[in-house]
């Protein structure tokens, strides 16, 4: 009897925690979901935006523009996260990163145009240090902007190769192209399709529309990701069910209806 009485205050004491357990799970889980939303963790976007820039001396206007846009876009709707910088002419250096934007406005402010009369440039090279220097996984996502006037330097097989690796560390690659070489090995789809296979946008661009192309490419980084499209009709007592991969990064869920407002 005392050991079954000792097994029993046990089992007792157990059944009195779990409800003390659940509660904490349920509220962690409740926390997660109301991690402030000007955190990087707390954010489902991109946390981590990325500008490989061609500074090169033909690239002058165009690295004004760039950084113009980014200050409008920082007063008007900041991008969350950390920001990363890679130049590039005949070589790529990846300059560090911030999570204050108007740090990294500065950096953008400070480029300079100069040298690097060759054509091709080291695009490919400067995506690679950039992809190496972001987070191996796949969530949170990261986002880059593309700027060059000349064409990467590299064969189809370099194309696919980054665009494998891109695609394996979640990064998507949105291109700003103004120029490409007469006497690339490739012509300008190869960098077409890098781009778009990466899940990004490629705008050929010039100098009159660099800055309102540059804000185009902001804002679609700061814009909200979108998880799939459904088609289908629900009627009552005939509801359609649609599977989501989520996880705990994310804060809000939407639903837009053709016939309806947002949810």
């Amino acid at each position: 009897m005392p050991g079954r009485t000792k097994a029993i205050a046990i089992l007792l004491i157990h059944l009195l925690a779990l409800p003390m357990l659940l509660s904490a799970s349920f509220n962690w889980l409740e926390a997660a979901g109301e991690e402030p939303a000007d955190t990087p963790a707390g954010v489902w976007a991109d946390p981590h935006v990325g500008l490989v820039v061609d500074t090169t001396a033909s690239m002058g206007p165009e690295l004004n523009a760039i950084a113009a846009a980014w200050q409008a876009q920082s007063q008007s709707r900041p991008l969350p996260g950390t920001y990363h910088l890679v130049p590039f002419k005949d070589e790529a250096a990846y300059l560090g990163n911030t999570s204050n934007p108007v740090t990294f406005y500065n950096w953008l402010n400070a480029l300079e145009a100069s040298g690097g009369d060759a054509c091709p440039d080291n695009a490919l090279a400067a995506l690679v240090e950039m992809a190496r220097n972001l987070p191996p996984s796949l969530t949170p996502p990261s986002e880059l902007l593309l700027a060059t006037d000349a064409a990467p330097i590299g064969k189809r097989t370099a194309y696919a190769y980054l665009a494998n690796r891109l695609l394996d560390r979640g990064v998507q690659v949105h291109t700003l192209s103004n120029g490409w070489c007469p006497d690339a090995q490739v012509n300008e789809n190869a960098l077409v399709f890098l781009t778009l296979a990466s899940g990004g946008e490629f705008l050929l661009t010039n100098g009159p529309n660099y800055l309102t192309d540059t804000l185009i490419v902001l804002n679609k980084i700061a814009a909200t990701d979108r998880l799939g499209m459904f088609e289908g009709t629900v009627t009552p007592g005939n509801p359609v069910e649609f599977e989501l991969e989520v996880d705990r990064s994310m804060t809000t869920l939407g639903v837009e209806d053709d016939d309806y407002p947002t949810y």
